[in-house]
């Protein structure tokens, strides 16, 4: 994410490191998509499969112009 062009991004694990969420902000959805399928983050996804058996992606768009709150997106992926 720290190479990405996106505006701002947050990252939390849980503590045995088996669950990873992202959030980030973008300008438009062309970045986003093309973050999502190419380079650094598609390379993280094959690699990802080498660890771990079961892999899930969720992906959740909102417009807003500021990053939300962990609790807010818990509430939104658990609908």
């Amino acid at each position: 994410m720290q190479e990405s062009p996106c505006k701002k991004y947050k990252l939390t694990g849980s503590f045995n490191l088996k669950f990873w969420h992202t959030m980030s902000l973008w300008e438009t959805d062309d970045e986003i998509n093309n973050f999502y399928r190419n380079g650094i983050h598609l390379e993280a996804m094959k690699k990802s499969k080498t660890f771990f058996s079961k892999i899930q992606s969720k992906r959740i768009t909102v417009e807003n112009n500021e990053l939300g709150n962990w609790r807010e997106l818990k509430k939104i992926f658990t609908l």
